[in-house]
């Protein structure tokens, strides 16, 4: 009885060992389920977020391939190397690509592009800039030499700048000794005969003169050829509203309201301009001995007076004789007037452009050549012009 007791009791525990093994064996496959289960949740988040990570890189990466599109469609067309390649490719593989700089610089120069000066050592340079749309500024870049057309008359200034592609800039000044100064001056105008033909003349050779005018009726064909002598550049001074000596030189009061009546004349024609007349001429000149018969000593009052009004007269040292022997000879006009000019001085040469002056006209284009072959500067009297006076005989 006692022995089957025993086994009894060793079953008991035997049983309870393989359920005991039994449940560390379920609980160690739980565990190592529940562990799987874990790892594959953490590899599907590491999925997504590296996915994540490269969508983000390849938006960023096409953002890139998009600005560097835009920068190199604005960059301006430059002489420049590119190198495109890749990591599979030596250095030597690389393919180059060039885009070519094909603009030239400018250059401006400051001041006249045709210059006088009374001698080479006179010249000095009005200056210049030069610009490139690539390299910038290129002024201090530019070279600059004279280049002689004919030695001791005419002479060009080249200037020459080149840009980092190579393109070269010139410009070119033209710069004349001159001779001596002639300044043309017509008076007893504008007439409708003539007036045009010297003012297309003058033009054609763009040369400017000066016009002693007398008086017109507003809203004339008159008054339009004033506005187109002004338009055109030329000097505008006062004759005299009549040219009558034995109305104009009866006293010196008359004489004075005769350039005065004109000079408010041509400030109410060209208003616009705001410019004020104060240039004269006295019919006949300062010189002239016909106002004896009217006045006696009105010339010497009157070269006083008219300063006092702010009026500046001028003679002339050059006579065409167009009013005189001359007038019906255009050789006869072109020949005084080239033995009249004297190198080394201001020449103020006396023409005319009333209603008869046809030979003026056709003598007219010759004394300018003239006066241009032989390096004469031809201008319009200004403030700057050297007064040629005559003394008075009355």
């Amino acid at each position: 009885m006692k022995m089957k007791g025993k086994k009894n009791g060793n079953n008991s525990w035997q049983i309870l060992a393989i359920v005991v093994l039994l449940c560390i064996c379920f609980a160690l496959w739980i565990a190592d389920n529940a562990a799987s289960r874990f790892g594959v949740t953490n590899n599907f988040s590491n999925v997504s977020d590296e996915a994540k990570y490269e969508e983000k890189e390849g938006q960023k990466d096409i953002q890139q391939e998009e600005e560097k599109s835009r920068q190199e469609q604005e960059e301006p067309n430059i002489n420049q190397e590119y190198h495109v390649g890749d990591d599979t490719k030596s250095t030597s593989e690389e393919e180059q690509v060039t885009i070519d700089d094909l603009e030239p610089p400018t250059i401006s120069l400051y001041g006249n592009v045709d210059i006088w000066v009374d001698s080479l050592e006179d010249f000095i340079d009005q200056g210049f800039i030069a610009n490139d749309d690539v390299d910038g500024d290129l002024t201090d870049k530019v070279k600059s030499q004279i280049i002689t057309i004919e030695e001791g008359k005419n002479y060009e200034i080249e200037y020459t700048v080149e840009d980092s592609s190579h393109n070269v800039a010139k410009a070119t000044r033209n710069l004349r000794i001159r001779t001596g100064l002639v300044y043309l001056t017509f008076d007893d105008g504008p007439s409708e005969e003539i007036t045009p033909q010297i003012l297309d003349i003058l033009a054609a050779k763009n040369v400017k003169a000066t016009f002693f005018v007398v008086g017109y009726n507003t809203g004339s064909d008159k008054e339009e050829l004033i506005k187109r002598e002004v338009t055109d550049g030329h000097t505008i001074g006062i004759h005299g509203y009549s040219h009558d000596y034995a109305t104009i030189y009866k006293s010196i009061d008359d004489l004075m309201e005769n350039f005065t009546r004109l000079q408010d004349l041509l400030e109410e024609t060209l208003e616009e301009t705001g410019e004020k007349f104060t240039f004269i001429r006295f019919p006949g000149g300062a010189s002239n001995t016909i106002s004896s018969k009217y006045c006696e000593g009105i010339m010497s009052e009157a070269v006083e007076e008219v300063g006092k009004h702010g009026f500046i007269y001028f003679d002339w040292n050059v006579d065409s004789d167009d009013a005189g022997s001359a007038s019906n000879s255009s050789d006869d006009i072109y020949q005084n007037v080239i033995d009249g000019i004297c190198p080394g001085r201001t020449n103020i040469v006396l023409m005319h452009d009333s209603a008869t002056k046809q030979s003026t006209v056709d003598a007219l284009e010759r004394i300018i050549d003239y006066c241009e072959e032989n390096n004469y500067e031809l201008r319009a009297i200004d403030e700057n012009t050297t007064l040629v006076q005559h003394p008075t005989f009355n």
